[in-house]
């Protein structure tokens, strides 16, 4: 029983930690995108969990199962975030969820809006992390990055940046890895 109040409690906290990083991104988006997202549910654990089995579930089947899968690397956040701006509008009109931070916590909101809002929703994280995928994972973006070296030189801020995306019908481009 003890093991379980524990569990219990390390759920509500870490939801609550979740609700208040929510609210430090929102406060450094521009008014438009806040004021737009604080309209959109906003998912925390434990729900959170079920998305994390979902996003494992289709991370490990993304690059065998899609020939419309691309993975690409850049030192340059501005080139990154550009390829991203071309993706295609063919998702559009799907609900969507959008991961903050890795696991920060997740908003329910239309694909097409954060699509055409990425870069400047990038630019709002802790971490320089984001994810957004259609609610069914058919299809996504993934933005995420690393201090490191970038083909045996050391990038230009010592950050490198990582694109994934899955199901859309061109590839972006940006250096591949």
């Amino acid at each position: 029983m003890h093991q379980k109040q524990t569990h219990i409690l390390t759920t509500k906290l870490t939801a609550n930690m979740q609700r208040r990083l929510r609210e430090g991104y929102l406060n450094r988006l521009p008014r438009e995108l806040n004021t737009y997202l604080e309209n959109q549910k906003f998912i925390t654990q434990p729900e959170l969990e079920l998305v994390f089995q979902k996003w494992r579930t289709v991370g490990e089947n993304k690059e065998e199962s899609s020939n419309q899968y691309f993975k690409s690397s850049t030192p340059w956040e501005n080139e990154v975030l550009g390829a991203v701006s071309k993706l295609p509008s063919q998702h559009d009109s799907q609900s969507a969820l959008m991961l903050i931070d890795a696991e920060d916590g997740a908003f329910e909101l239309q694909f097409g809006w954060a699509r055409k809002s990425f870069g400047e929703l990038f630019k709002a994280t802790r971490t320089k992390s984001l994810a957004l995928f259609r609610a069914d994972f058919r299809a996504g973006v993934f933005v995420d990055s690393y201090g490191g070296e970038y083909e045996n030189n050391l990038s230009p801020d010592g950050v490198v940046y990582e694109l994934e995306h899955w199901g859309f019908m061109r590839r972006l481009t940006s250096r591949s890895s």
